[in-house]
């Protein structure tokens, strides 16, 4: 077994999937379904709300392959006159790329598109033209729903049988439905109107190279660092290890800071490390819900069932499980002031 090192994860070919993408409430639906539990041994069927993704995995890999073709889509001028980028690519292409058959492609585009995050438009050559959308960040009420949530995983009754809301399988377009034959490896492959551009690196490293020092004027582009050639380019790129994040961590870095917007003092806190120095944390500016988030990843449910018990008992309740709706809320609320607490004491010491 090999194993990555710091070399492989600057040259190592990644289709990019934001995290956002994933359990995100602008991306999934609520779904009513029946469910027969054993209530005081008589079955009895109850209605359940349960929450449904409105994009597929292949989707999901569909969106970042997609995402992958962003630069080179920019190298070719393919932007419009309000500069954003679109990309060219056929039906064809991307279910050879992921190996599925044309109508789940075709499939997976409309669901894209369903959610805000594909614009497709149509062409008379065998490529369309896409726009993708950028991914909408999570509702900040997330959090504080992931600790009922949590709490709640332990209640789940005996399930007897289900009886699923119909769900339509028409296929969208009618296509042939095969599985493609495989392309060749380390190809990233693009539709120029009806003609195939086809870009092999035949020598990884520099292509690589080059991607991330174009990448890298982007970003110093972007972020309006002035004066600088292509000395100054290397030593970032030897300083940061090729690392274009460590670069951003950086500039994030200088501007908390307020240092003035300069590439030889870019190089300088690289090479010295001075973005990676630990600061005392002051526990006062940080929001509670990310309190309770570093705290939920570091309790297990049963320490959590054991506190929501507690802290129940404590306000003259019965066990958690068996308390109304209102009285829950109670127990929650103090659930995350005791995680405040707790994250407050780890940090201070």
């Amino acid at each position: 077994m090999e194993y990555f090192t710091i070399s492989d994860i600057s040259n190592q070919g990644f289709y990019p999937i934001p995290e956002k993408l994933f359990n995100n409430k602008h991306y999934q639906k609520k779904v009513k379904k029946i469910k027969k539990v054993k209530d005081k041994g008589a079955m009895v069927s109850k209605e359940i709300v349960t929450v449904e993704e409105l994009i597929s995995d292949t989707s999901k890999l569909m969106y970042g392959i997609m995402s992958r073709y962003l630069n080179l889509s920019l190298q070719n001028g393919w932007f419009d006159e309000d500069k954003r980028i679109y990309i060219r690519l056929s039906v064809t292409t991307l279910a050879q790329i992921l190996n599925k058959s044309l109508d789940t492609i075709i499939k997976s585009k409309k669901q894209l598109e369903s959610v805000g995050l594909l614009k497709i438009v149509k062409t008379k050559y065998k490529s369309d033209t896409f726009y993708l959308g950028k991914v909408k960040d999570k509702p900040k009420e997330d959090i504080s729903m992931e600790i009922e949530n949590r709490i709640k995983d332990h209640k789940t009754l005996e399930l007897e049988s289900i009886e699923y809301s119909k769900v339509s399988d028409e296929v969208l377009e009618s296509v042939e439905s095969k599985v493609l034959d495989s392309i060749e490896p380390n190809r990233d492959m693009l539709i120029r109107d009806d003609k195939r551009v086809v870009a092999e690196e035949k020598n990884p490293t520099t292509a690589s190279e080059g991607d991330f020092l174009k990448n890298l004027k982007d970003l110093l582009i972007k972020d309006n660092f002035k004066n600088y050639n292509s000395q100054t380019l290397k030593n970032i790129k030897n300083y940061s290890k090729g690392s274009l994040e460590e670069v951003k961590k950086v500039i994030e870095f200088m501007k908390l800071k307020n240092k003035a917007i300069n590439s030889k003092i870019l190089v300088a806190i690289l090479k010295d490390e001075d973005h990676k120095v630990v600061e005392p944390v002051d526990v006062k500016k940080i929001p509670k819900a990310d309190k309770v988030a570093h705290m939920l990843k570091l309790t297990t449910q049963d320490e959590i069932d054991h506190l929501c018990n507690q802290i129940a008992k404590s306000f003259g309740l019965e066990e958690y499980k068996k308390l109304n709706k209102a009285d829950e809320n109670i127990v929650n609320t103090e659930l995350e002031n005791v995680f405040c607490r707790r994250y407050n004491n780890l940090k201070n010491k």
